[in-house]
C-alpha cells in the first residue's frame, strides 16, 4: 500500500488548476530540484504521516532518481532528516546508481532500469532477509517506478512493508 500526501497536477493542466493545486505543483517541483525549504517541508509531512508507526527496525529507501547527481540532490538531506526524526534506518548511502535513464515527465518513455544505460546496486548488508523496507517516491503517476524498485528490493530477500509519496498525479479525462 502506498500513501500519497498531496495531489500533483501536471504542467499541461495547470492553466485550469486551482490556486492550491498550483502551489502544490510548485512545492513538489521545488522538492525535486533539491531546494532546502521544500525538503524540510516534505520531511515534516512524511514524519507526520509516519508519526503513529514504529520506525525503529524499518529501512527508509527512496526510489532512485534518473541519475546519481539528481538522486543526491533530491534525497541525501531529505532521507537524513526523515530518519533522524523517525528512528528509521537510512538506506540512502546503500543504493548506488550507475548511468542514467530518461525522465518520465519529459520523455514519456520511462524505464526504471535499462541495463544499457542505468544500473542500480543495493548493498546486501542493508537489503537482506531481515530488512523491513518502507519506500519513498516524490510523485506516483502509474506506480511503475515504485513497483519495479519494490521488486528489486524484494529480490534481495528484504520485505517491502509499504510506500509513501509526496504526491500522486491527478489524471484528467478528456
Amino acid at each position: 500500500m502506498t500513501i500519497c500526501l498531496n495531489t500533483y497536477t501536471p504542467n499541461r493542466y495547470l492553466g485550469h488548476a486551482s490556486f492550491e493545486a498550483q502551489i502544490t505543483h510548485d512545492y513538489i517541483l521545488s522538492f525535486k530540484s533539491g531546494r532546502s525549504a521544500a525538503q524540510k517541508r516534505a520531511a515534516r509531512e512524511v514524519c507526520l504521516a509516519l508519526s503513529m508507526t514504529n520506525m525503529e527496525n524499518v529501512v527508509f529507501a527512496c526510489v532512485p532518481a534518473s541519475c546519481n547527481r539528481t538522486n543526491t540532490l533530491r534525497y541525501r538531506n531529505f532521507a537524513q532528516m526523515v530518519c533522524e526524526r523517525t528512528g528509521a534506518t537510512n538506506a540512502y548511502g546503500h543504493i548506488i546508481i550507475n548511468g542514467k535513464r530518461s525522465k518520465l515527465h519529459r520523455s514519456k518513455a520511462h524505464m526504471v532500469c535499462d541495463a544499457a544505460n542505468e544500473e542500480i546496486h543495493l548493498d546486501p548488508d542493508m537489503f537482506n532477509a531481515s530488512a523491513r523496507v518502507l519506500l519513498f517516491d516524490d510523485i506516483v503517476s502509474s506506480g511503475k517506478s515504485m513497483r519495479e524498485f519494490a521488486k528489486m528490493v524484494e529480490e534481495t530477500g528484504a520485505k517491502v512493508i509499504g510506500g509513501i509519496a509526496l504526491g500522486h498525479t491527478k489524471h484528467y479525462k478528456h
